[in-house]
């Protein structure tokens, strides 16, 4: 008589089911209670349906975000394996052991790698780790996102008004314009995490990651002209602070705002990328900063690439210091791994950098416009410099 298996209880699968129903209570609770605090304006009506109402709604499309971020996470685990082979990117996901095609209820993101305890469903092999951890990555930047951007009606970007107050996040106000730059934004994010997935796995990511996302800008910018956020000639300032054009953007001006970003992001990656050889390649890098050019416009490029040559120093040594052998040096020493990180923390603080603003315009001296490149290319030295990666 065979031996029957002892039931185990899959105690990381419950408990993350536990954890994310509690997150979801938590946020609509605390929702709640700090509107049940907020000081009553006159004429607003008293209960707690109306906010009931909004946080639930707030907490379903946060649960949206993140649920379409850990599967855009799953997708880019995909890419980063088989683009650089040169597979395509069609048909289902199979093991890589036993090549046994995974079923639909196994694909899940994160739960399904809970819920099989880490192991394929046929051979019983281990699955790497890397997956459930990119997906959930993925997923809390996909949050994120929503927050920063959805969350104060992108108030972060330049030339936009300050958030209207109100209960819950404003998602009603948030206008078709910043829903296609929210999603261009995200675009341009996913390659760069695929990106940095491909040099993590020691592979070089291919110039048509980077030719598909810049593609995706050049025709989102072109179809909805408003989507520009800083057009070539720079924003119109009153005071010390950025306003947006009244005008609306003709196709030609889009044209030379892509141009300009492009021309430019080569540049600072012509510029940055003698002091860089020996982290990375000069494909990915120019990608990278063409990309960024092409969304962001030239006037931003040195202060982004100066963070994330920032974060990519910190996030190196960090980690070194932490796990010394274990994790790869050239890896982690390579901006283009960083990129993803640098775009999020400048995205978000874009408006809150004084010297931006004042860069963003082309009438100031030429001193304070070029310094933030200056930074950048001191930034790629002190990189370079203190890199331990022997050749």
């Amino acid at each position: 008589m065979p031996r029957r298996r002892r039931f185990r209880p899959n105690y990381p699968f419950l408990w993350a089911i536990a954890i994310f129903v509690g997150v979801i209570i938590a946020y609509i609770g605390l929702g709640l209670l700090s509107a049940n605090m907020a000081p009553r304006r006159m004429g607003m009506p008293r209960g707690l349906f109306l906010p009931l109402v909004a946080r639930c709604l707030d907490a379903t499309l946060a649960v949206w975000f993140f649920s379409v971020g850990a599967s855009i996470g799953s997708f880019l685990n995909v890419v980063a394996y088989r683009l650089p082979l040169g597979k395509t990117l069609g048909g289902h996901s199979a093991c890589p052991f036993c090549a046994t095609p995974i079923a639909s209820t196994d694909n899940v993101p994160v739960l399904a790698w809970l819920r099989l305890r880490g192991r394929c469903r046929t051979c019983r092999l281990p699955i790497s780790i890397q997956y459930p951890l990119v997906e959930l990555a993925v997923g809390l930047v996909f949050l994120a996102i929503y927050f920063l951007e959805f969350g104060i009606a992108g108030s972060n970007l330049p030339g936009s008004a300050a958030a209207p107050v109100g209960i819950g996040l404003i998602w009603m106000s948030v206008t078709q314009v910043l829903a296609v730059r929210v999603l261009m934004y995200l675009f341009l994010l996913s390659g760069l995490i695929a990106a940095a997935l491909m040099i993590v796995r020691a592979s070089r990511p291919p110039l048509s990651l980077f030719g598909w996302v810049a593609a995706v800008l050049i025709a989102g910018q072109l179809i909805w002209t408003d989507a520009v956020i800083v057009p070539w000639w720079g924003l119109k300032t009153v005071g010390l602070k950025a306003v947006a054009v009244t005008q609306p953007l003709t196709h030609l001006d889009v044209v030379l705002t892509l141009l300009s970003g492009l021309t430019g992001g080569l540049v600072v990656s012509l510029l940055t990328f003698p002091f860089l050889h020996r982290l990375t390649n000069r494909i990915p890098w120019m990608g990278v900063t063409a990309c960024a050019g092409l969304l962001l416009g030239w006037q931003a490029l040195p202060l982004l690439v100066s963070l994330i040559l920032v974060v990519t120093w910190l996030g190196r040594f960090s980690l070194c210091a932490i796990f010394g052998q274990l994790v790869d040096e050239r890896a982690l020493g390579d901006p283009v791994t960083w990129s993803w990180l640098g775009l999020v923390l400048f995205r978000a603080t874009w408006k809150a950098s004084d010297t931006l603003q004042r860069s963003i315009e082309l009438t100031p001296s030429w001193s304070v416009t070029l310094l933030p490149l200056a930074v950048a290319i001191l930034l790629a030295w002190l990189n370079a410099v203190t890199c331990r990666i022997r050749d």
